[in-house]
């Protein structure tokens, strides 16, 4: 037997032996009074929390805890427990560090919206960033599934225990679960730092962020349930939540870094350490074996060492930029990004990340509310040296359609030689509400939890020249604020056009409108536009050209002086 037939692991997993009824060590030992004892213990951390409920209930706060918000299942059901179940006052609150997966984020941003509660991103990514580079380049492996995991699992709560200090929150929520010996309050401070694998500045740095905790308490509700099940709790946020089956994992997803790292182990160690967890959740009946989610898939592909086959099934979570943006630089880490590069065939990955600050300073062609209007990138593209043209468009069936257009290479001028998804942190914002205003009329037709974006990279065919394309499905106005007001650099060109069977929701040529009140902040040089916009000062300079797209009107240039 090369594995065991009750919880799945596979004989070679260090301390693993498979005996001749083709059960592990740990099966053989389990029985089903360590699961009962467990339950009992459950059902008396649950009168625990009742009891705990009353007491911060009496208190006067804004938020009567924080949940740690990370976008896998545990986390979004701490979040609707502590709202809904109990009615508490949530601050939802997500620690930054750069590498959520894309589809944690889309998480994090319907579940908030959805349950009705606040959310902030505590931006960490500079802490981060130091702290993955030093555990991907020293004692990586002095850690039973690896250094850096192990830093961000005990420094985030810390962060989280400092922020909640700050603000006179009582509780910090986390969705963790613990697999035996549950309990219910959980003393963060006992965390100590090996010494031996940090330098001083790294160690002060991390005193410095989370040395005020106060008097906060750190607790894990789902500890309470007696018999969790992975399969019940995405039961019930498809049900109450509406999130759908695909959008969940049955392990947490959250984190490139643990993707990367289960990667390192395979090939440098020949095993994977994230599975033993899996295995024992199967164990106690926490996760069914035959019905498991993108994070087993990815472990059992790893137990087994299928490299190619998890580096293709990985790549399909990751965005492109995340592998590329990772600050390693050690001989341990660039071999293995090596490896990927070379067992992507299909592109997933560009050999270099995307610089949308540098992208956003070149000269720049801004069209909101565009659906698939495509003649000013070919006029421009063809007669200009505009080498950015940023598109956008609030309604995700017009913007799914146009991206859709592009990445087909249905554009006969053009040539798709690159793409990669934009996430709202790629633009400095923490979510795509950001590119939303609160005018009713922008939102009529739009929903900032479907907002997307797409970088594309071109190649223009007639004359090998590259362009960088930019379609964002986000409110055109608010997003202008976001691109150039709030940076004082305006575009080179602004294409005014009113389109659509119910036209934008704000006159853009108008003196007064809404998007030259945001615009004034940061004027472009030049309008197309179809008709004579009154904006103060814009003179025509050119005869009308290409008819639009979706319209009758044709356009001509107007100069500023």
């Amino acid at each position: 037997m090369d594995q065991c037939k009750n919880c799945t692991i596979l004989a070679g997993y260090p301390g693993v032996s498979i005996d001749e009824t083709g059960l592990c060590g740990d099966c053989r030992a389990f029985s089903p009074a360590i699961l009962e004892t467990t339950v009992k213990v459950r059902g008396r951390l649950e009168k625990e929390l009742v009891k705990a409920l009353e007491s911060v209930r009496t208190k006067k706060h804004k938020y009567h805890c924080i949940v740690a918000l990370s976008g896998d299942k545990d986390s979004c059901y701490a979040a609707w427990m502590m709202a809904k179940k109990y009615k508490l006052n949530v601050l939802a609150v997500t620690v930054d560090t750069g590498f959520l997966l894309e589809q944690s984020y889309k998480n994090i941003l319907y579940v908030t919206k959805k349950i009705g509660i606040d959310h902030v991103f505590i931006k960490e990514r500079d802490f981060f960033k130091a702290i993955f580079n030093h555990a991907f380049s020293n004692h990586f492996f002095s850690r039973p599934q690896g250094l850096a995991c192990f830093l961000s699992s005990k420094l985030i709560p810390n962060l989280l225990m400092a922020y909640a200090g700050k603000n006179n929150i009582p509780w910090v929520v986390s969705g963790d679960v613990d697999i035996n010996a549950p309990q219910l309050f959980i003393n963060t401070k006992e965390f100590i730092l090996n010494k031996q694998t940090l330098n001083p500045s790294l160690l002060e740095m991390i005193s410095r962020k989370t040395n005020k905790q106060g008097s906060t308490l750190f607790l894990h509700p789902l500890n309470t349930l007696a018999r969790y099940s992975a399969t019940k709790i995405i039961g019930e946020l498809v049900q109450k939540v509406g999130l759908k089956e695909d959008q969940l994992s049955y392990e947490k997803t959250t984190s490139v870094i643990a993707i990367i790292t289960m990667y390192m182990y395979q090939k440098i160690r020949g095993y994977n350490p994230y599975y033993v967890n899996i295995c024992q959740q199967i164990r106690y009946g926490m996760i069914d074996k035959n019905h498991m989610g993108s994070y087993e898939a990815l472990t059992k592909m790893a137990n087994r060492g299928e490299i190619k086959e998890m580096v293709e099934y990985a790549l399909k979570l990751i965005r492109a930029d995340q592998l590329n943006k990772l600050p390693l630089k050690s001989d341990l880490y660039i071999p293995v990004l090596d490896d990927i590069k070379e067992l992507n065939p299909k592109g997933y990955l560009q050999k270099n990340a995307l610089d949308l600050g540098e992208v956003l300073r070149q000269p720049s062609l801004y069209y909101p509310g565009a659906g698939a209007d495509f003649d000013p990138l070919k006029l421009f593209s063809s007669h200009s040296t505009i080498a950015t043209f940023i598109y956008t468009d609030y309604a995700p069936e017009n913007a799914r359609q146009a991206c859709q257009r592009i990445l087909n290479n249905e554009i006969k001028e053009f040539e798709v030689t690159g793409s990669q998804r934009i996430v709202s942190s790629d633009l400095g914002c923490d979510s795509w509400k950001d590119f939303w205003p609160s005018a009713p009329g922008a939102l009529k037709l739009s929903d900032p939890s479907e907002a997307f974006g797409l970088f594309v990279q071109l190649c223009l065919k007639e004359g090998h020249k590259k362009i960088n394309f930019v379609y964002l499905c986000t409110e055109g106005i608010q997003t202008y604020k976001v691109l150039f007001s709030k940076r004082k650099i305006g575009p080179t060109v602004l294409v005014l056009q009113d389109h659509g069977i119910s036209r934008n929701w704000d006159d853009f040529a108008r003196q007064g409108s809404q998007l030259y009140v945001i615009a004034r902040l940061a004027l472009p040089t030049l309008l197309y536009a179809a008709a004579q916009p009154s904006w103060p000062g814009f003179k025509r300079v050119s005869e009308f050209g290409d008819e639009e797209g979706s319209g009758r009107n044709r356009r001509a240039l107007y100069r500023r002086p």
